[in-house]
């Protein structure tokens, strides 16, 4: 962080790198805010598919899908590198040849968490489903104990504890928010859409959601495992690993979820449905189009800001994002439709205090509020190492991508 990211002490550099963080603090915070809106709203957009029936878009494997594909446009984005360091004669990025081939395996956590939160994110509102997410920091820290064999100082677990509080008090706030707020849109025919989501379907979303955070902070792991000497681009990285997430999805994971029984909601989904849907409807094809350009948007200015400044700040900017998605669902909720998005009501002020209680929960255990009376990591030697490796568990479970949610 310190210089901006230069390699010499420049205020040319300093400024230049002052501009790229300037511009791309907010579109992170807006790309982030809207992946999670976008999905959120594309389950609850009505159109025409295979069989000329008139459903929701609810197809958490078909999003699986769209975030890959955000995350595969990243390699134009690398061989627009490579063209633009030849044009002015700089060293060219960074490439590896066994990046092409271990990447697979992160690839395939990732797309079997955020299958999981996708289907989570059926069932409970955008905000709470962002908060949850903050249960990776459990998980990292389990990691850190269990595998790392390292010590975890009080400061660790005094923020360990203060998550578990704050996601029993937002996973409450779930339950007890009106029906029509978590409006589920699941298959129209079945009339769920009417009634509501029952309590046992947010379990489940909720239930997804966390687990799918200790599969993300296990990539983190995998990660370190098969790419600790691997040199490389960053878009490359985020490009390779949606290529073969995408190829998973598109000839493995769809064809499976296509032969599912029907009757295993969340887990059968017709993938020819979905694009007849997208066809059928301008509206989903706006909405999914936009998806995907967020998705590839948030990877290309969080690299940036990782860059420029440190994985830290960009981990201080997913409180934001939780806000801004907050804010987002609640206007969209009183402003265009109060299915697609949430409303106001008392448990609202339940899950803000479950939202500020983590937030300083997180920080303790990253060391960014510090109280006297805790102890924490030396600045210097091993413990650095492992404060470094716990910000980049925390930060998107360690993903490069959405994560790309």
């Amino acid at each position: 962080m310190s210089n901006w990211g230069c390699p010499q002490p420049s205020l040319r550099c300093a400024m230049g790198s002052f501009r790229n963080v300037f511009v791309s603090i907010p579109v992170f915070i807006v790309s982030g805010t809207f992946a999670v809106v976008l999905s959120k709203v594309l389950f609850g957009v009505q159109g025409k598919g295979r069989y000329g029936k008139t459903a929701y878009f609810e197809k958490p494997w078909f999003l699986d899908w769209g975030m890959f594909v955000g995350m595969v446009l990243c390699l134009f984005v690398f061989y627009v590198e490579i063209w633009y360091n030849k044009y002015t004669g700089s060293q060219p990025p960074a490439t590896s040849k066994k990046l092409y081939w271990v990447i697979a395996i992160p690839a395939l956590c990732d797309l079997v968490s955020t299958f999981m939160m996708n289907v989570g994110l059926l069932w409970i509102p955008g905000s709470i489903w962002q908060m949850l997410r903050g249960s990776i920091v459990i998980f990292t820290a389990f990691i850190t104990v269990t595998y790392r064999k390292r010590r975890l100082y009080s400061s660790g677990w005094t923020g360990v504890a203060i998550v578990v509080i704050a996601l029993l008090i937002v996973g409450g706030a779930c339950f007890k928010t009106p029906q029509t707020a978590v409006a589920s849109n699941s298959s129209a025919s079945s009339g769920a859409a009417a009634t509501g989501t029952s309590s046992w379907e947010m379990m489940i979303g909720i239930v997804l959601v966390i687990l799918a955070q200790f599969i993300q902070a296990m990539q983190t792991i995998i990660e370190e495992q098969l790419l600790h000497d691997v040199k490389a681009s960053p878009n490359l990285i985020v490009g390779m690993e949606g290529l073969w997430g995408f190829l998973l999805c598109t000839f493995i994971s769809m064809p499976i979820a296509a032969n599912l029984p029907s009757d295993l909601e969340g887990l059968y989904e017709d993938s020819i449905d979905s694009f007849i849907m997208i066809y059928n409807s301008p509206t989903i094809l706006g909405l999914v189009i936009g998806y995907v350009a967020v998705i590839l948007l948030f990877n290309i200015f969080g690299m940036i800001i990782t860059d420029e400044t440190s994985a830290m700040v960009r981990n201080l900017l997913e409180p934001v994002r939780t806000l801004f998605i907050w804010i987002t669902d609640i206007f969209i909720g009183y402003v265009i439709s109060e299915e697609l998005g949430e409303t106001v009501n008392w448990w609202s002020f339940l899950e803000g205090a479950g939202f500020i209680v983590l937030c300083v929960g997180v920080f303790i255990y990253n060391g960014i509020i510090k109280l006297p009376f805790l102890t924490y990591p030396p600045k210097d030697g091993e413990s650095k190492e492992e404060q470094q490796a716990l910000v980049h568990s925390v930060e998107e479970g360690g993903n490069p991508s959405l994560q790309a949610q």
